[in-house]
């Protein structure tokens, strides 16, 4: 090993900055003063020099040392000094210390006190530096008996097997460095994807189970089933997020709560079965497939409330039934809002836009806002951490997700593709029931606004049944739309909600933040949405009355 001599720098007469918990300046102190006993809270600053290997430099300190002596440490240590800032003092002790001249970047800074036998401790707010170096070390016999580089995944097994050769601020700096790596790890949507994948399967194994179990009956599993197998090949997205939000809360393992995804996904069925039976969807247009998905629906609503029930910590079995109830509660307000005040027999579609969208924006709260929000809110309480401010942005995003999802699936309920062959719909499926079942979503009411006289009356003639379900018809109600850009403002309505989610987790840490910014972003990327944007969908900007109303909305309002 090359050495190089160079003079110690630090003296027991050398004065640290002392400061208070919040990490402001208080004064002056002499070193030896501030290491005795428990110690006086003072700056210090510990550096990680790694080379383009991406291996660390770690040194063993000198048996010289008063504190920690022989111990294994970062690269280097030092205290900061009067007039030095954080970055000063470390650039400053690579050079006295390594003999070499680095660059650092500040990272983060901890608090902690540690003791040292009888002798003395370490008070300290200490910041991580982190810089690069591949050329020579020349370290200073004062401070340092040896060095080496390590991998980081040597140096972690090495923690763990034996912490008392390292020095405590290095054990604390070493798992902040990891945390802060992989929460500034790029995530990709494959990342995104595969974890939702994950999830759904482990999700799916154990709501099979659970079902195969509970329910003998053929005939009710044919009815119960239908949707589940429809779905089968599908990402569920609620446990996925009920993940996210557990894991946010550092959460340590999501698998422990599939069960309770199982419930949330089952609810979550039990819409699917609900509203197939009122609008007629996925092939369930009879009388009697309809009643037997509606009995199905409330065999599954009893399912989740007997499974939540049966959870044995009841604390837990409560959180899940509070927020079950309040998910049943809004879906069903939701529906009403549904079958009542969008439905064009009790319609004034004369209303004004700001009367509109307190009616319109609220059935979408009720219905998807409530959902994501619930699941966050959950996953999130179930990690046990309890800060209620990110509580509380989780819900936020939630809400205004949630909605934007709701527009975006009264936009696609009008897909039509043309293709080479023809039209392309599924209108066996879900496309076009909103208007063919007199709903007024905000597609159609943004269509009657600015149609012709004869383009409204043809819309009002399909939302009152007057005309036959025709592809000539189907085609040209989507003419209209297109025509009058009624696609293209309900896009930028849900658009809108997007970017409010979005702008609520700008604050968290950026893993977290990035699955949740992809999850958002699914509404620009839908598959229907990339079908729409060939035939020229994109956003517009909003009339002064619609930005208005969307930005005085309170979403609690529909709690009231």
């Amino acid at each position: 090993m090359e050495v190089q001599i160079l003079p110690l720098v630090l003296t027991k007469m050398e004065k640290l900055i002392i400061v208070d918990e919040n990490d402001e300046e208080v004064g002056l102190k002499e070193s030896e003063e501030c290491h005795l006993n428990n110690g006086i809270l003072h700056r210090a600053s510990t550096i990680f020099i790694f080379n383009s290997e991406g291996e660390l430099l770690i040194t063993q300190r000198s048996k010289n040392k008063r504190l920690w002596a022989g111990i294994w440490e970062s690269s280097c240590s030092t205290h900061v000094k009067e007039k030095e800032n954080f970055v000063q003092s470390g650039e400053r002790r690579v050079l006295e210390e390594l003999g070499i001249n680095s660059k650092l970047k500040f990272l983060y800074k901890f608090r902690y006190n540690a003791k040292f036998k009888n002798i003395g401790s370490e008070n300290e707010i200490c910041a991580l530096l982190v810089g690069y170096w591949n050329g020579k070390i020349r370290p200073n016999l004062n401070e340092i008996a040896d060095y080496k580089w390590i991998s980081l995944e040597d140096l972690k097994k090495e923690l763990e097997k034996y912490p008392k050769n390292y020095a405590p601020w290095t054990i604390i700096a070493f798992q902040g460095y990891l945390k802060s790596k992989i929460e500034n790890k790029a995530i990709t949507k494959g990342d995104y994807f595969r974890e939702m994948g994950e999830t759904s399967y482990k999700t799916k194994e154990k709501l099979f189970a659970i079902l195969g179990n509970k329910i003998q009956n053929f005939l009710l599993n044919r009815d119960l089933f239908y949707f589940i197998k429809i779905r089968e090949n599908k990402l569920w997205a609620r446990p996925w997020v009920i993940r996210m939000a557990y894991e946010l809360g550092n959460g340590k393992n999501w698998q422990e709560l599939v069960e309770i995804m199982s419930i949330f996904e089952l609810e979550n069925i039990s819409n699917y079965q609900s509203n197939a039976a009122f609008d007629k969807k996925y092939g369930i247009v009879d009388e009697n497939s309809r009643m037997r998905q509606v009995i199905a629906s409330f065999i599954s609503r009893n399912l989740v409330q007997l499974m939540s029930e049966q959870i044995k910590d009841k604390t837990l079995s409560d959180l899940i039934l509070k927020s079950i109830c309040e998910i049943d509660f809004f879906n069903y307000y939701g529906q009403s809002y549904e079958y009542n005040e969008l439905n064009i027999k009790n319609f004034n579609i004369d209303m004004s836009w700001e009367d509109y969208l307190k009616i319109y924006i609220t059935r979408c709260f009720l219905y998807g806002g409530t959902w994501i929000k619930n699941c966050l809110s959950v996953g999130y309480q179930l990690s046990k951490e309890n800060n209620n401010e990110i509580k509380g942005l989780l819900e936020g995003f939630g809400m205004y997700l949630g909605t934007g999802w709701m527009i975006l699936n009264d936009i696609t309920d009008y897909f039509i593709k043309a293709g080479k062959f023809g039209m392309n719909y599924k209108t066996a499926l879900d496309e076009f029931k909103d208007i063919w079942n007199g709903r007024v979503t905000l597609p159609i009411f943004h269509a009657l606004k600015k149609s012709s006289k004869e383009e409204k009356e043809f819309l009002l003639s399909i939302l009152n049944n007057k005309i036959e379900k025709k592809d000539e018809n189907i085609r040209k109600v989507f003419d209209i739309l297109l025509k009058r850009g009624s696609l293209n403002f309900s896009y930028s309505v849900a658009n809108y909600f997007r970017k409010k989610a979005k702008k609520l987790i700008g604050g968290l840490p950026n893993t977290k933040r990035a699955y949740l910014s992809i999850f958002a972003d699914a509404i620009k990327s839908n598959k229907f949405i990339f079908e729409f944007r060939k035939l020229g969908l994109r956003t517009i900007k909003l009339s002064n009355e619609v930005n208005h109303f969307l930005n005085n909305l309170n979403i609690n309002f529909v709690c009231k």
